[in-house]
């Protein structure tokens, strides 16, 4: 009869950078927070270009808009950061309004909203995943100044903040001026298509 003895548990085999170099393993958490602090502030700056200057365009007018903004020197090599970027930016075409809806730059508050033909106000706050674990409750903090200065802006013609994180689709949330969050995947602004056809064909 064998008996095998296990040591003691180490899972050292799987941690970041185990098997080839990673700068991330080496950063401590403020670190990681500043690193994403400044990849979100840039990408705030830029969706808010985006959504100014392109809400018209076309797809193809959007990436290159995209692909300008965040261009690679040819004496720099492509890092992981501007690949994330330019990722992201691209993603934020998902949530352009209707060409219907004006963009209203709110510059003294740093953040950007929309404006429908009806005269309701919608603000965007954008995020990633990463700044949304490594910073709880600091987006949302973001989220009730936003939506307190938009509500004594535009009083009831606001109508509430679009949460976007831009790579957890389903972490994004829907904050009405009044009523609970919900998913903003299924909120009533972005109703679920329960039948919808792969093919393009009919909602029934």
């Amino acid at each position: 009869m064998t008996i095998t003895t296990l040591s003691a548990p180490s899972f050292a085999d799987f941690q970041m950078g185990a098997g080839r170099p990673s700068r991330a393993r080496i950063l401590s958490q403020a670190e990681h927070l500043d690193n994403e602090t400044s990849l979100v502030e840039t990408l705030r700056f830029y969706t808010n270009g985006l959504a100014r200057h392109c809400q018209n365009d076309t797809p193809s007018e959007y990436a290159a808009f995209v692909n300008d903004l965040i261009e690679v020197d040819p004496d720099d090599a492509p890092s992981a950061a501007t690949a994330r970027l330019v990722s992201l930016l691209h993603i934020y075409a998902d949530y352009m309004p209707s060409v219907e809806c004006d963009y209203i730059d709110y510059s003294p508050w740093q953040y950007h909203g929309w404006q429908s033909p009806a005269g309701f106000v919608v603000v965007d706050v954008v995020t990633t995943l990463t700044m949304s674990e490594l910073n709880p409750g600091g987006d949302l903090h973001r989220v009730e100044s936003d939506a307190l200065a938009a509500t004594s802006f535009w009083g009831d013609r606001f109508a509430g903040v679009r949460y976007i994180v831009l790579d957890a689709p389903y972490e994004s949330t829907w904050y009405p001026s009044s009523g609970l969050p919900m998913p903003l995947q299924f909120a009533d602004i972005n109703p679920r298509l329960e039948n919808a056809h792969l093919d393009g064909g009919d909602v029934r």
